[in-house]
Parts: structure tokens; sequence; C-alpha cells
């Protein structure tokens, strides 16, 4: 994938990895306690991205809260509350992103931040 505009992001401390949220799952609810997580995009989770560009909200919101570390790996940087209007967009009252298999970290930080706010919005 490539990101259409590099951001002069300083990156969190804390990045997570599909096997960090894969092998833990309870992990999530200590990261949307925050509002907002740092995930590394995994290399199908990219293809789905690549597949979905410019049709669907949620990619929009991936692709404009991205960047590439120096090791050309794409972060994102997710809020809660405008993650939640992404998927609503897209998806009213689901949780999950259109087309993203079940099994993937992407999909359960997805599901996981939208039933903790219980897919209320808040801005």
């Amino acid at each position: 994938m490539t990101l259409t505009k590099k951001r002069e992001r300083i990156m969190p401390n804390k990045i997570y990895k599909s096997e960090d949220i894969l092998g833990n799952e309870d992990i999530l609810s200590e990261v949307w306690e925050k509002g907002e997580i740092s995930y590394q995009l995994a290399d199908g989770e990219l293809q789905w991205l690549d597949y979905i560009h410019g049709k669907y909200s949620i990619a929009d919101y991936i692709e404009n809260n991205s960047d590439t570390d120096e090791d050309d790996n794409v972060i994102v940087v997710m809020n809660q509350n405008k993650m939640i209007k992404a998927l609503d967009e897209d998806n009213n009252n689901a949780g999950k992103a259109v087309m993203l298999a079940d099994d993937t970290a992407l999909q359960a930080i997805f599901f996981y931040g939208y039933q903790e706010k219980g897919g209320e919005e808040d801005e």
C-alpha cells in the first residue's frame, strides 16, 4: 500500500502487532481505556485495505491516520470515537469492517472498541 501523505508524526511508544492482539485479546480492554490504539497492519490487512480503498469510510479513516515507520511498516493510530463513526458510516451498529475476516487482529480491534463504547458517538 502506498500512503498518499507521509505524516511527520511522533510514533507512540507502544505499537501493537497482530500477534499481540490475537495471542491475548484481553489486552484490548487495557488499550481502549485510553481511547486510542497504535497498530501495525499485517500483510493480509494491507491487502484488504488496498482492495477496499476508496470504497468505504473505514478505509479512508485508516489511510488518513496511518504512517510508515523506519522499516516501512504501516502504523495506524486509531481514536475510538472516530473509528466508531467510520464503522457506522459503512455498516451502522455492526461494529465490524466490511469485507474483513473476523479472525484478523484488526477486526478484533474494531469489534472490541465498538463494543466498549456501545457504538455511541461522542463528539
